[in-house]
């Protein structure tokens, strides 16, 4: 081990260590190396780790130091080879990291652990990339409950490369812990400070102090400086200044209906008084309110006409506030409709002035504005081209009984282009229904459709060239709670494909994941050639479980590389079912994977997989892996899953508790059942693909003799 120069509390030499842990990592891909006796290099090539809002896979080199008892400066000149592909994938990193915990050595199981750190790090695709100082809080145990995500102060806005770091330019990264916080600093700038000084003694008593590097970062560290001392005699604890609040009020209700009958909702940020009127008439007085509550106040409004109301928020003076004046605001309601009981026609040439007849269509977004509950919106043939959003948003719903409809009128070809300028479509009202509509070139890192309302179905709808996941089931706002996530939604036939980020790793064909409710459902769904995965039903530890999904009567195929041949950087699996260990009952049956550059179904270290009636067919890396963390109990279910290799050699990987009759598992050579049936091609009518697959006239998969599977006659 390298001896660097050190002044301790207690006399005694620094022993420092060399660790790789944590999800995505790869012994071939993060390795640690010293150069000389003052300069170490740390590795992690590109998907070699990551640094996320709730858990690491890192390169670490660090020494460990009492979390109780220790302060410490840790001061380092570092010299950036590489760092972070463009644009980048926001879970790339390096810089010099204080841990609460460390994970076994080359263990990729998820490993999650309070953080405080100074380097480069953006935090997300959108986000600046730059020499931040940051900190994870909230965590408190491995698996990463708890965990309050990332905050952080931004020092240097500009990606560090070779040629603005160490040696050609002064790049000292400096990060301290002191009883009040961790403070950052770049050269001899200024210091920022970040108020979290004892969140690194929460999982044991120690902390890991060192540098680091995830996903694509080769750093050189030199001049590495380490000043220990004792806490009890350091300055004592300075609380963080408190910050008055800026008291706001707002009018959250939609500028717009298409009834009179109209829910009139107000929301303040801090607790508070509100009188409201209704033109001149007051129809709350006084009325208390509390920081984040909505109120509701149910109105009638003008027939197509504009309503004006007014409210008058007047702050408690309790609390600490930039200002405890009152405050008012003014609200208009536009109330119109078209076609009354008809169907209203938009077009591409459409007006907001046009009366939705098919001599006189509207334009898609008045349309959308102003469609009543059991109102059909027909799109005529052609393309839409657009620079912003499609936006259903939230309150703008049918009911159970009456829906509102988005249609392609009956055999046209309707396409909606986002022209890459900008997000795809948003769909954050309940009980619409969406049918045969293309959705295409959404921007970089937007999705082309988001479903974040409730009890919608989207139908016969094609999803392709995006900047990132073709259709995505996940909130469309801050919703914190699943209760609160999208739930109850049917995809029904549809077709995703050729979806690419810039990043070229993270587009899937279909996704329901990080904020997904409950009981949603894709039945008839083909996703292929899409970067990343077909499917992804990622559950991060920091947000918690997502609702349960059922994929049913669906196929994926070519996922990892796109229509055209090019490879990608995404994973390539066809069904990704889970993530991070975490236990959620996916139910994915009667579905079929085959030639995906990663796994066909993959549990993705969920161990609460549900698998009927599957066939899996050549994918490059294996047919099946169901596995999750060594720590976790697996619960899975398969039933029926047949599994056939003709191309490949990876063997399945799966508890061997789901050996049965039933399940004809790939050991490397053949595919056989627990008694030692093996199958071979005249178990399947053809081995010939025949793609793309047609639909029938009501929209179903016509599935052909591909895979048909013949069973043996001792099953």
């Amino acid at each position: 081990a390298i001896t660097f120069p050190v002044m301790v509390r207690k006399k005694a030499d620094q022993e420092w260590k060399s660790i790789v842990f944590g999800q995505s990592i790869n012994k071939s891909k993060n390795f640690i190396e010293q150069i000389d006796d003052n300069t170490i290099r740390l590795v992690a090539l590109e998907g070699g780790g990551k640094v996320t809002g709730d858990h690491d896979g890192i390169s670490f080199y660090y020494t460990e130091l009492d979390a109780v008892e220790d302060n410490f400066i840790l001061s380092a000149d570092i010299k950036v080879e590489a760092y972070a592909k463009t644009p980048h994938d926001g879970q790339e990193s390096f810089g010099i990291m204080a841990r609460d915990a460390i994970g076994t050595n080359l263990d990729s199981s998820v490993f999650a652990s309070n953080i405080a750190a100074i380097g480069g790090f953006s935090g997300g695709t959108k986000d600046e990339n730059g020499t931040q100082l940051f900190v994870r809080t909230g965590v408190g145990s491995s698996d990463g409950a708890g965990s309050q995500g990332i905050q952080k102060i931004m020092l240097k806005k500009e990606k560090p490369t070779s040629k603005n770091t160490y040696p050609t330019k002064d790049y000292k990264l400096t990060l301290a812990k002191t009883n009040s916080g961790f403070v950052g600093k770049l050269n001899d700038g200024a210091e920022e400070i970040l108020y979290t000084p004892d969140i690194l003694n929460v999982q044991d008593g120690k902390m890991y102090v060192g540098f680091y590097a995830a996903r694509l970062a080769t750093i050189e560290v030199s001049n590495v400086n380490l000043v220990v001392t004792a806490a009890k005699v350091d300055p004592p604890k300075v609380e963080p200044p408190v910050q008055p609040i800026e008291p706001s009020f707002e009018f959250i209700s939609p500028t717009t209906s298409s009834t009179k009958d109209y829910h009139l909702m107000v929301q303040s940020n801090v607790d508070g008084s509100i009188t409201i009127k209704q033109e001149n008439q007051v129809i709350a007085l006084e009325k208390e309110i509390k920081a984040g509550q909505r109120i509701i106040l149910p109105v009638t409004i003008k027939n197509q006409d504009s309503t004006n109301f007014s409210g008058s928020f007047l702050p408690d003076d309790t609390a600490y506030l930039t200002s405890y004046d009152q405050l008012v605001q003014n609200f208009t309601v536009e109330m119109k409709t078209f076609r009354e009981g008809k169907d209203i026609y938009v077009s591409t040439t459409g007006k907001s002035i046009g009366t939705g007849s098919k001599d006189n269509p509207l334009d898609l977004d008045t349309a959308i504005t102003f469609v009543q509950a059991g109102q059909k919106i027909i799109m005529l043939e052609g393309t839409y081209n657009r620079n912003t959003s499609l936006n259903i948003k939230k309150y703008n719903d049918g009911t159970k009984e009456a829906k509102k409809y988005l249609w392609a009128d009956e055999g046209a070809k309707v396409v909606i282009d986002f022209n890459k300028k900008s997000e795809g479509g948003l769909l954050s009202g309940d009980y619409w229904h969406i049918k045969g509509i293309d959705f295409t070139k959404s921007a970089g890192n937007t999705k082309g459709f988001t479903v974040g309302g409730n009890h919608n179905i989207v139908e016969l709808c094609n999803f392709y060239n995006n900047g990132d996941t073709g259709l995505q089931i996940s909130r469309t706002d801050s919703a914190n709670a699943i209760e609160d996530w999208p739930s109850y939604n049917l995809i029904l036939n549809c077709t995703s494909h050729d979806n690419s980020d810039p990043s070229q790793n993270n587009a899937d064909g279909f996704g329901a994941k990080l904020t997904t409710g409950v009981g949603n459902v894709f039945d008839g769904c083909i996703s292929y050639h899409n970067v990343d995965d077909g499917w992804d039903l990622y559950t991060k530890a920091g947000s918690g479980a997502i609702g349960a999904v059922v994929i049913k009567n669906s196929i994926t195929y070519g996922n990892g590389r796109l229509s055209d041949g090019k490879d990608t950087k995404g994973d390539g699996n066809g069904f990704k079912l889970g993530g991070e260990g975490i236990h959620v009952p996916h139910v994915i049956e009667n579905c079929l994977a085959f030639d995906n550059e990663a796994y066909g179904f993959t549990s993705n270290s969920n161990p609460g997989v549900i698998a009927r009636n599957n066939i899996s067919f050549n994918n490059i890396k294996g047919n099946a892996d169901f596995r999750t963390y060594v720590q976790i109990t697996p619960d899975f279910t398969m039933d029926r899953f047949i599994s056939y290799q003709k191309d490949y050699t990876a063997k399945d990987i799966y508890p061997e508790i789901l050996q049965s009759d039933k399940n004809f598992m790939f050991d490397g050579k053949v595919s056989q059942n627990k008694s030692g049936t093996i199958l071979t091609d005249q178990n399947f009518v053809s081995l010939e693909k025949v793609i793309p697959y047609e639909r029938e006239d009501n929209g179903n998969i016509i599935w052909g003799d591909f895979l048909k599977f013949i069973a043996p006659e001792s099953e």
